[in-house]
């Protein structure tokens, strides 16, 4: 999984590239976002666009990086997510505790 991040208006927009699986992909995304959490940005939004495949601990790591956000005093919004993630995501019922939109302009709005 590729991590790249840029700025735009207030928010840290993460962007991930890749399958969102348990080892690596997941520790890399959580340290990044503990990174980008300890600086003076608290909003983060994450792509979700290039997320190819999820498993259980990958969303996992969605629910933990949206309460790390809160924790942080912060907010943490999604998009972009395929039909595929989105339907993962909805299985278990995450969708209804995220703030997932479905693209990058409605998350970036107030």
């Amino acid at each position: 999984m590729t991590i790249t991040v840029h700025e735009v208006k207030n928010f840290k927009v993460i962007r991930l590239d890749g399958k969102l699986t348990a080892g690596e992909p997941v520790n890399a995304l959580r340290a990044r976002v503990q990174e980008e959490l300890a600086g003076d940005t608290k909003q983060l939004a994450v792509d979700l666009t290039g997320v190819e495949y999820i498993d259980s601990v990958g969303v996992g790591a969605i629910a933990g990086i949206n309460f790390s956000a809160r924790e942080a005093g912060g907010t943490c919004r999604f998009f972009g997510a395929s039909s595929a993630v989105l339907d993962i995501l909805k299985r278990v019922n995450l969708h209804r505790a995220i703030q997932l939109f479905p693209d990058e302009a409605g998350a970036l709005k107030k």
